[in-house]
This record gives C-alpha cells, sequence and structure tokens, in this order.
C-alpha cells in the first residue's frame, strides 16, 4: 500500500499529490519536474483532521446516553497529532522439513508488510493502529508551524530498535505451516522502511454537574474512541515517558529535474533511481541532495542486429576481503586463499 502525498509546489505553490515510492514528480499547473531527495532518515508525515460537527455531536450524544447524562458542557477541547509507527517490507519464509507422509518439504513463502502502531508510551488513546487510512488519504510532508497552530504534536518516545523489534514478533503472522514438521525455517523482512504518520485525535473535557470526562474523538472519523474519568486521565498523563527517541529524521528536500551537465531536462520516469541525460550521454544520482555523476558501460551489440534492442540495467558490485594481511580481489584469489594446496593440472 503506498501512500499519497502532497505538497505545494516549490516554483508555483500549486497543490500537488504523488506516490510515496516516487523519485521524481511532475507539477501539471507550472510544467515543472522535480527530484524528490533527503529520504536517508525516517520520513515523517501527517494527516490532517476532518471535522464533521454533525458526526461529532451524534458521537458524543451516544457517550451521554452510555453516562445516563441529558447534557453536559464541554469544557476544552484541543487537538493533538499523536504519532504512529509504520512498518512496510517484503516478508519471505524458508521452510525446510516433512509432511504429514513423510515426504521432504521445501518452501518459500512471501508476504506484503505495512503495518502502523503507536509510537508513544503512557497514554492509551484507542487506536492501537491505523489501518488503511493512511493508503486512502493524501498525506502531507511534516510541518511543525502548520501542525502547531493547530494543535499539539504528541513526542514519539517509542525508539526505532524497539519499533523493530516489535515488528520482529508479528513476521511470521500468516506464513505459519500447521501440516509440516519443520526442521529449519529463516524469516527475512527485505527491503524495510520505517516512517512517522501522526494522526489527529480531540480531546474534550466534559462538565456532567460536579463530575467530569475526558473524551477522546478520532479527528479523522469522528468517533468516539476512549471515555475516561478524570483520575483515569491523570494517572495515564504520569505514566507517560517523556524521553526523545533517538531517531534519524529524514528532511525531504525537492531539486530541478535538469541534467547538471548541459542544463536539458532528464526523462521523465517516475521511480527510477538512476537518470540517464539522452543529449550528453551521462547518469545521475542524488546523493546529499546533489546529483552525483555514475559510471557506467554498455555491453557491445552482435554485428547484425534485425530487432530493436532493449539495454538492461545491472549493478556492478566489487569488494575486497582483508584477511591474514592479505587483500583478495578476485575469486581466483579467493579460491586460492582457501585451498592454496591443490594438485596441479
Amino acid at each position: 500500500m503506498d501512500l499519497f502525498v502532497s505538497i505545494s509546489c516549490p516554483q508555483c505553490g500549486a497543490q500537488i499529490s504523488f506516490e510515496e515510492e516516487s523519485t521524481v514528480i511532475h507539477c501539471t499547473y507550472c510544467g515543472s519536474s522535480l527530484h524528490v531527495t533527503g529520504r536517508s532518515g525516517v520520513i515523517r508525515h501527517y494527516i490532517e483532521p476532518r471535522e464533521n460537527v454533525r458526526q461529532m455531536k451524534k458521537a458524543l450524544g451516544a457517550v451521554l446516553k452510555g453516562l445516563n447524562a441529558d447534557k453536559a458542557l464541554i469544557g476544552e477541547k484541543r487537538l493533538c497529532f499523536a504519532p504512529y509507527w509504520r512498518i512496510k517490507g517484503m516478508v519471505y519464509r524458508w521452510i525446510f522439513g516433512k509432511d504429514a507422509s513423510g515426504r521432504p518439504v521445501k518452501e518459500l513463502k512471501a508476504k506484503h508488510l505495512d503495518r502502523s502502531f503507536p509510537a508513544y508510551h503512557g497514554i492509551d488513546l484507542g487506536l492501537r493502529s491505523l489501518g488503511i487510512r493512511p493508503g486512502a488519504l493524501t498525506l502531507p510532508f511534516f510541518d511543525r508551524g502548520r501542525m502547531s497552530a493547530a494543535g499539539s504534536i504528541m513526542k514519539a518516545d517509542l525508539r526505532l530498535k524497539d519499533a523493530v523489534n516489535s515488528d520482529a514478533m508479528l513476521r511470521d503472522v500468516g506464513l505459519d505451516e500447521t501440516n509440516v514438521q519443520v526442521y529449519f525455517e529463516r524469516t527475512r523482512l527485505l527491503g524495510e522502511r520505517y516512517g512517522l504518520i501522526y494522526f489527529p485525535f480531540w480531546i474534550m473535557r466534559l462538565s456532567l454537574g460536579s463530575a467530569s470526562r475526558i473524551v477522546i474523538i478520532d479527528a479523522v472519523a469522528n468517533t468516539v474512541t476512549r471515555v475516561l474519568t478524570q483520575a483515569q486521565w491523570q494517572d495515564m498523563r504520569g505514566q507517560k515517558e517523556r524521553g526523545r527517541p533517538p531517531v534519524d529524521f529524514g528532511n525531504v528536500s525537492f531539486i530541478a529535474f535538469k541534467c547538471p551537465n548541459c542544463g536539458w531536462d532528464l526523462p521523465l520516469n517516475r521511480f527510477d533511481v538512476i537518470h540517464f541525460c539522452h543529449t550528453c550521454k551521462r547518469a545521475w544520482i542524488t546523493r546529499e541532495g546533489r546529483f552525483r555523476a555514475v559510471k557506467f558501460h554498455i555491453a557491445d551489440l552482435p554485428r547484425q542486429t534485425g530487432q530493436e534492442v532493449v539495454y538492461l540495467p545491472f549493478w556492478v558490485c566489487q569488494a575486497e576481503i582483508h584477511t591474514s594481511g592479505q587483500v583478495l580481489k578476485t575469486g581466483g584469489e579467493l579460491q586460492e586463499f582457501v585451498n592454496p594446496y591443490r594438485p596441479a593440472g
């Protein structure tokens, strides 16, 4: 499930949206193309509140009915943005074992993982997961100024490593093998991405004569998630941990999508990582908010080619092994190091 991100075009100010995996975006209003940079850390988004007065009154009426109260006064109403971790990736699980008849079993199972859970401690706002809503809404990037003007921002005090450990316990869900005697299994999450989504809640204090209640309202669905006494609310606030998390937040920015060498527009392929300039024949990748040149080679073609040629990109990875005072750079050097006493011939 990809999120749709909403921003104001840095060139003309028009509102545009794009898939979160896009590396290049295009503004249909002013025609400018921009490259997205700065995704090295945890990316933060937020969901804007959708206040529906009629739906909110209906939800509060149900609360009063449950409390056997005819009416109440709203003593306080404020908006807060609560952080939720979002983890996305593909889970792969190898299973080796035997089935009920004794035949060997070797299976590779896979599933798409996309889940969210609270990134705060102590206070239970009644919403343990955001479900599919982040994928159904258009989310702006985290904007402290705009969010603070609307309400308060809760600290994310569940650290990244704790979020990773919490997620590891649920990776096998849906990949269990019930009819196999498992001898060996290995589960891995690949291509994982961690982000924070700040979800809006209304916190209302209802005065019921001499008593009062704290009502938590989902500020998107406008439904009540929790009803607390004043004592319960104070107890939760007292339990909340207030340490800041050691999280490296990414600062998303945009640069002009033009070749740094010749200035011509680069091909507009939204999900490409490397961009090839057809004018000056150079390749570019973004690093630290700038375009960096990428070395590349093109394989020689056969002499007779009567068909259209399609070039497929392949990464070439080079590594060195430093061991026992030696540096091994090739497969032959590694083989000779492992078995130096091979018989000749």
